[in-house]
């Protein structure tokens, strides 16, 4: 129907030759049962005063607009495609299983408490987005080993963190909205940047032990952010700096390059990049002269100040700075 919604325990096409017309109205399943093969607008898995439900799909399973999975576990197995700018909803406890079929683009949304990822973000090429809608302080655990993880868009609403554990890194080809912390413990893991443009809007504390790695062509840095861990900046890539940044990194490589072609620029007259450890120690360029623009030295122990040309140079460090 269109805007209808049907509530059942189980529906079952017993010639197997039934259709089943969406519409843009709601299928609620309340029990465990196998859906059979249809295109659903929505399909919503479980009820708040049911658990351990179990639903299964049948082959040629398709979602035109959500699939949201509610205190109740929904079997994918290699049945489910999710259409165009689809949404896969987990909540209260919510599982998915399974692979995704096709390459279409769709977005995963987190909500509630804190839980870790399911196969509706592993395997497959499908193209995911990823929304973490979790209550503030829960977080959602990614596990990296032993599939990788890309997301072209992740936004991180008001709420904890992303965890990511595993030995690979999670690759990000969009853009990135902060408003939480990214957290790992490995230091094979961490965050890459693919995308030719991206843009981290939001606020928000990057702390992996993997570090931060910027591959695309360029990405812009809007607002502020914290950054704990090191950065490294690839050849051919630079990163604008439109907002204010702060490294609290310590060592000498809290932001590195790989060649001279590896840019920072601090490009508005906001810009503002604070570094307590050391500025392209390997290689890099250093762009500072936009008009109002700031880089602050802050450093316990002093560092060696970076050969450029500055607007305003601020030596905060409680060791002596040299260039």
């Amino acid at each position: 129907s269109s805007g209808g919604t049907l509530i059942a325990y189980a529906l079952t096409d017993t010639s197997g030759t039934s259709t089943f017309t969406a519409g843009t109205g709601w299928l609620q399943i309340t029990g465990s049962s196998t859906v059979p093969s249809f295109t659903y607008y929505v399909l919503y898995i479980g009820i708040a005063t049911t658990t351990g439900i179990t639903v299964t799909a049948s082959p040629s399973t398709t979602i035109n607009s959500y699939l949201s999975v509610v205190y109740g576990k929904f079997v994918g197995g290699n049945n489910v495609t999710m259409a165009n700018n689809s949404t896969l909803l987990r909540d209260g406890g919510g599982v998915f299983t399974g692979t995704i079929q096709g390459s279409n683009t769709f977005t995963i949304d987190y909500r509630s408490s804190s839980c870790g990822a399911g196969d509706e973000l592993y395997g497959g090429t499908s193209v995911r987005n990823v929304i973490l809608n979790l209550f503030t302080a829960d977080d959602l655990w990614i596990n990296t080993y032993p599939d990788q993880v890309t997301i072209k868009n992740l936004k991180i609403n008001n709420c904890g963190d992303l965890y990511i554990g595993g030995s690979n890194p999670v690759y990000i080809t969009g853009n990135l909205t902060m408003n939480g912390g990214i957290i790992g413990g490995n230091s094979s893991s961490g965050l890459i940047f693919q995308g030719a443009n991206d843009t981290i809007f939001g606020a928000g504390l990057f702390n992996d032990s993997g570090g931060v790695t910027f591959q695309g062509a360029h990405c812009t840095i809007m607002t502020a952010d914290t950054f704990s861990t090191h950065i490294t900046i690839n050849s051919g890539v630079t990163i604008t700096n439109n907002g204010s940044v702060i490294s609290t990194y310590t060592t000498s490589h809290a932001i590195d390059g790989v060649s001279s072609s590896s840019v920072w620029n601090n490009s508005a007259s906001t810009s503002n990049l604070s570094i307590a450890g050391g500025l392209f120690h390997t290689a890099g360029t250093l762009t500072a002269t936009a008009t109002g623009n700031t880089v602050n030295y802050t450093g316990a122990t002093g560092y060696v100040v970076f050969p450029s040309t500055y607007y305003n140079l601020k030596t905060s460090a409680a060791g002596t700075s040299s260039t």
